[in-house]
């Protein structure tokens, strides 16, 4: 765990080398670039908490890789783009926050929400609030 550290920087793409990780907990610092595609890596995560950061660019789709991951936490940062249109392949995911995400100027998590949203039957918590998301809710989402 890595938390209230005031780390600050990008996070090293050699995070994807601990692979042997169940929970990334990196919140409340001051990281300050695109999540590292290599979080792809991190097979047997279950807890991704990269909350409170100052994190940029999209999340990553190698995230929707990440079979056995139970909770994404991905609010108050400063990511941008779109919700990746896999996460729907996320069977374990049960919490999903990416709120507050739009901040000054920059316009935040963007778009209409995933279709695939509806096959994520372990859900119970999902929250995109204070973004710039579009469009309708997904017809799957009242089947969960």
């Amino acid at each position: 765990m890595l938390m209230l550290c005031t780390l600050e920087g990008p996070i090293p793409t050699q995070i994807g080398q601990l692979t042997g990780l169940t929970r990334l907990v990196m919140t409340k610092n001051f990281f300050n670039s695109a999540v590292p595609t290599e979080i792809g890596n991190l097979i047997n995560l279950e807890t991704l908490a990269l909350n409170f950061n100052r994190l940029t660019g999209q999340i990553p789709d190698e995230i929707t890789q990440l079979d056995g991951l139970t909770e994404a936490f991905l609010e108050i940062n400063s990511f941008s783009g779109t919700i990746p249109a896999n996460i729907g392949n996320m069977a374990s995911l049960e919490s999903f926050t990416a709120f507050r995400n739009k901040r000054g100027i920059r316009p935040g998590i963007g778009g209409p929400l995933p279709e695939s949203l509806g096959r994520l039957s372990s859900l119970n918590w999902f929250d995109v609030a204070e973004n710039s998301i579009t469009g309708e809710i997904p017809i799957g989402l009242g089947d969960l």
